[in-house]
């Protein structure tokens, strides 16, 4: 075995310079890795020495991490080399609120590869514990959220190795962050792939017995090593570090002690099967125990009052033995919409009447499993209350749908899609939707909505401002007034100015987070993102909100978010204005998101043909046309099923395909598709429409190109008004050019 002097070759070097400096008057030394000045020795951590840096380009303090692959000869060296590049990589691709973000990967040329990290100024978590007595509630959302920090690791195929409180930073919020990931040191796979592996991982006290005989890192060890940091942390006494007893499970909170013992199996096999289930029941646990407490004063005031009650109260009718109407659309829909509209065809009659019922379906099962006698009867009010909401969206989409306006009709498939599932009601994120405070003003809101998801924005915007005027200023509301916004914002992308849009959202983020509202900010924050970013209007706020975001996405549980957010990250990947602009990452990144947009339950097919489309740009980005038109010929065939010929979406995805056709030198193909796209609009919106400037212009640009020079001349003469009525003034210059030089020929 090599003797590892590699990795004091910086020490080495900053004593060098630091003797000459002293000695011959030179320059005080300087040290740069990948652009960073090394600044000072943090520490050492299992797999490699890690700095303070700073890093210039950027104007922040960075953590630099250097790792020094060694091996018993230099093909040893260079598999272990390999390795600790592609970890390292896998670990700056991963997206978590407890993962301490690195923000580069790179190699010196002295062998050693270095990452670059945010630098987390606070103590590691044994240290925080032991400042002062901490709330339970605080430290059990601290773990929820590093043992989720772990799943996501697990998930990417990456162990930790090495979990213990000291590997674990508290910043100020206070928020934790898992540190010092083991690179190298096994992924987390399958008992065989560790055949060979001899070097014991881990420290004594956290490691899991089969690390004790010298098996590889595993999920099931990390897990391990987190059941013996939480035991350390909520010992109530002093304890040998590490040291495991039946009294110091014992003496956890109820709630705790079977989760731990489990985690604690010798066994790995009955272990918990992952993460996720463990940070699932640790945020369950203190609403669980809060909820026993209030069964037994329960109990004990009924000994009292059993005797004081003279009569029985008349019984309330419980929401759950209720039965609403079945939703149905109106009788005769399907038939005069064909008769109206025979270009949708019988499919979309068809669709929208199969979504209600299915709808339907899902609701009265999932209210089934919401009335449960066994929950929490506060957790059951707020399900259902998320039930009533739903329905109540719902209907009034059916109701404002009308046979004989084709704008309505064309978005109705996918606003009934856009309702939210019932199934979520049932979920643990439902828990966090406050109930409805004022019922009238609920249902104006969500009368509103449904108008905006029809298209109907010229009846939905005075609704929604009537809505915000007629809500009380008072802090009780502050919820129903972030859902107003919200609203008012998505209207603003239709056409309003960027700025009041993200201003609207940053309103919503505040007033959201004040009222607990976690998926509604969430919501904002990822919307807030792709506005800033993919209008182009402010992709430095766009960057800048992403760890909040984060955060957000993570507490709300919505699979539907996290999977966009993961979207617009890939996209933000690849920003020229990032630190290290890389597409190979965005790619990987959407591809990712891709596949987890493809397994949601209830399906999302807007969402996969979002992650289609951001997936084919970058592939056309990279040069390969071909993958670019698969892509985008499937998001067109994804919309088509979900939504119709005549849906906006659709138009978008013929407009993808017109562009690429006509960058090909395919112009044909690309006429037919901007052909197509006019048919759209002229159903939707009108082929009065200042912003179709965007597809004249290069339908004239194709019909140049065959020489259709009459056509090309009217073509770019709608782009150049349209654009003058939008303000896109660098479509209307190009426009005008172009007509000059073709009435000057």
């Amino acid at each position: 075995m090599q003797p590892d002097l590699g990795l004091n070759v910086i020490e080495l070097d900053r004593i060098y310079r630091s003797i000459r400096h002293r000695l011959l008057d030179e320059p005080a030394p300087v040290l740069t890795i990948g652009g960073l000045t090394v600044r000072r020795r943090l520490g050492t951590g299992a797999s490699g020495l890690v700095y303070a840096a700073y890093d210039p380009e950027q104007d922040r303090e960075v953590a630099l991490k250097l790792v020094r692959p060694t091996g018993d000869d230099a093909e040893a060296v260079e598999r272990t080399r390999a390795a600790v590049l592609q970890e390292a990589q896998a670990l700056a691709r991963l997206s978590h609120p407890a993962i301490v973000d690195v923000y580069g990967v790179g190699e010196r040329a002295t062998g050693e590869v270095y990452l670059t990290m945010a630098r987390i100024d606070g103590p590691t978590l044994d240290r925080w514990a032991a400042r002062e007595p901490r709330p339970l509630p605080v430290v059990m959302a601290m773990l929820a959220e590093l043992a989720a920090g772990l799943h996501c690791a697990h998930r990417a195929g990456l162990c930790h190795g090495d979990v213990k409180p000291t590997n674990i930073v508290v910043d100020p919020a206070p928020r934790p962050y898992w540190i010092d990931f083991g690179l190298a040191r096994g992924v987390a796979g399958p008992p065989d792939q560790g055949a060979g592996h001899t070097e014991v991982v881990g420290t004594p006290g956290y490691r899991a017995p089969e690390l004790e005989a010298g098996g590889p890192p595993t999920a099931a060890a990390d897990q391990y090593a987190f059941f013996m940091t939480l035991l350390e942390v909520l010992s109530p006494r002093p304890a040998a570090r590490g040291g495991l007893t039946e009294e110091r499970i014992a003496a956890l909170p109820r709630s705790l002690r079977t989760l731990t013992r489990r985690g604690l199996a010798k066994d790995p096999s009955a272990r918990h099967p992952d993460m996720q289930a463990v940070a699932t029941a640790l945020a369950d646990a203190p609403r669980g125990a809060r909820r026993r407490k209030r069964l037994v004063l329960a109990a004990v005031a009924g000994i009292g009052l059993a005797a004081a009650v003279a009569r029985p109260r008349p019984a309330t009718p419980s929401p759950c033995t209720r039965v609403p109407e079945p939703l149905a659309l109106p009788e005769g829909f399907t038939v005069r919409l064909e008769t109206i509209a025979p270009e949708l065809g019988p499919a979309t009659g068809a669709a929208m009447r199969e979504a209600v019922t299915a709808y339907d379906t899902a609701w009265t099962r999932a209210r089934t499993e919401v009335c449960n006698p066994d929950e929490d009867a506060s957790i059951v009010d707020q399900r259902l209350a998320c039930l009533t909401r739903s329905r109540r969206e719902l209907a009034a989409i059916v109701a404002a749908l009308d046979p004989e306006d084709r704008a309505v009709l064309t978005r109705g498939r996918q606003a009934l899609r856009e309702v939210e599932p019932p199934q979520r009601c049932a979920t643990q994120a439902a828990r966090r939707l406050p109930p409805d405070r004022d019922p009238g003003l609920a249902a104006a809101l969500v009368e509103a909505r449904a108008l905006r998801a029809l298209g109907k924005y010229d009846e939905a915007r005075p609704a929604l401002q009537s809505l915000l005027q007629r809500l009380p200023a008072e802090r009780a509301d502050a919820t129903l007034r972030a859902e107003v916004l919200l609203e008012l914002a998505m209207l603003e992308t239709q056409g309003g100015t960027p700025a009041r849009t993200l201003a609207r959202l940053r309103e919503v983020v505040t007033l959201a987070h004040g009222a607990g509202a976690t998926t509604l900010e969430a919501h904002a924050w990822v919307r807030l993102i792709h506005v800033a970013h993919n209008r182009g209007h402010d992709r430095k706020a766009a960057r800048a909100a992403l760890p909040d975001a984060r955060a957000s996405v993570e507490l709300a549980r919505d699979p539907r978010l996290a999977v966009w957010l993961q979207i617009e990250e890939g996209l933000i990947a690849n920003d020229p204005g990032a630190a290290r602009p890389s597409l190979v990452a965005a790619i990987t990144m959407i591809e990712d998101a891709l596949g987890q947009a493809r397994a949601l339950d209830p399906p999302a097919p807007a969402l996969v043909a979002t992650a289609l489309n951001a997936l084919a740009g970058l592939h056309s980005q990279a040069g390969d046309a071909a993958q670019s038109v698969v892509l985008h010929r499937e998001a067109l065939a994804l919309r088509l099923e979900a939504l119709g010929p005549a849906h906006p979406d659709v138009a978008l995805s013929h407009m993808n395909l017109a562009l690429l056709a006509a960058s090909s030198g395919d112009h044909p193909t690309a006429l037919a598709h901007f052909d197509t796209v006019l048919g759209v609009a002229e159903q939707v919106v009108g082929l009065e429409d200042p912003g179709l400037c965007r597809v004249y212009l290069p339908r004239a640009q194709s019909h140049l190109a065959l020489g259709h020079i009459d056509a090309a001349i009217a073509d770019l003469e709608l782009a150049a008004t349209k654009a003058e009525q939008t303000g896109y003034a660098a479509i209307a210059e190009q426009a005008r050019g172009l007509l000059t030089e073709l009435r000057t020929r």
